[in-house]
């Protein structure tokens, strides 16, 4: 048997395993686990992911109450059966009970015990679309890919690439928080975003140039000013952007972008203006009128 002991919840900053799943290995062994929380911070929903039935939870209301509930503890070893009891009853089927209804799916499958729908796969074809919130994709399966992974009623507002709404010259950098907090889904959701903002910029070696910084505990330039001077370009490349999880430091992204983006090495034009957006957090994000940016030149 095993018990486990925790007065808190799981930390899910940077890598980590569910705890359904990190116990399942001792189960699968025969083991009986006990979970016991301790003090207001402990959360029974991780207990009972962790504890081999419901019944193996327990939770003291402190530290000092630890005693007062020895005896019962005692007794739930002294009658743990000798085999933990087989499951016998199949789970219900997620995808049955829970079904998928993002747009565009193309089926279900079941991951950890949790009905998730399956995206279409696209192939590496270009034929740009105009999509309903503004984001030029590369395609429209790539729309229907995104529509689906995020859930979102995104469709096609024009088979060809969007119309331009802005041609400043100009060099914006975006510094992107991609830290454990934001969540994956989020992530995707802040990705659209950028791109619904880029996707009506004039981007072009005479116009409007893009560079972006993604961080968490460390941060990482994902393109400089000068390796990318198309829409097209620019989309794939915040599409592909993975997320990082870890934590926040946005001191490290500001001074990577200071130090790597606007060099004139990396493509900074000297005679331009310049906009940085840094992107904190996982709330929602509204959209700003195109143009509308306050720049500043350091010619």
């Amino acid at each position: 048997m095993a018990v486990v002991i925790t007065d808190g919840k799981q930390t899910t900053d940077g890598n980590y395993t569910r705890l359904s799943e990190a116990s399942q290995g001792m189960k699968n062994k025969g083991v009986i686990v006990y979970a016991l929380g301790v003090g207001s911070g402990a959360d029974r929903a991780e207990l009972e992911e962790i504890a081999s039935r419901t019944g193996y939870v327990s939770i003291s209301p402190s530290f000092k109450d630890l005693l007062n509930i020895s005896s019962a503890i005692r007794r739930l070893f002294c009658n743990v059966p000798t085999q933990a009891p087989p499951t016998t009853t199949p789970l219900p089927d997620p995808c049955k009970t829970e079904g998928c209804n993002a747009p565009y799916n193309v089926g279900c499958r079941v991951v950890n015990n949790k009905a998730q729908c399956i995206c279409p796969t696209c192939p590496n074809i270009l034929k740009p679309v105009c999509a309903s919130d503004d984001v030029q994709d590369l395609s429209e399966c790539q729309l229907r890919q995104q529509a689906c992974g995020m859930d979102i009623g995104v469709t096609v507002a024009k088979q060809a690439p969007c119309d331009k709404e802005c041609h400043a010259v100009v060099d914006i950098a975006f510094i992107i928080d991609s830290s454990g907090s934001i969540g994956r889904t989020n992530w995707e959701r802040m990705k659209r975003f950028i791109k619904a903002l880029i996707s009506k910029l004039d981007v072009s070696p005479s116009a409007t140039h893009i560079a972006a910084v993604a961080y968490s505990t460390n941060p990482k330039v994902e393109m400089t000013f000068n390796n990318v001077q198309s829409t097209n370009e620019v989309v794939g490349k915040v599409g592909g952007m993975l997320w990082q999880r870890g934590f926040t430091y946005t001191d490290k992204a500001l001074q990577l972008a200071d130090s790597d983006l606007f060099q004139a090495s990396n493509g900074m034009r000297s005679n331009v203006p310049k906009v940085s957006r840094s992107h904190l957090t996982q709330e929602a994000f509204i959209h700003l009128p195109y143009c509308s940016f306050h720049v500043s030149s350091t010619a």
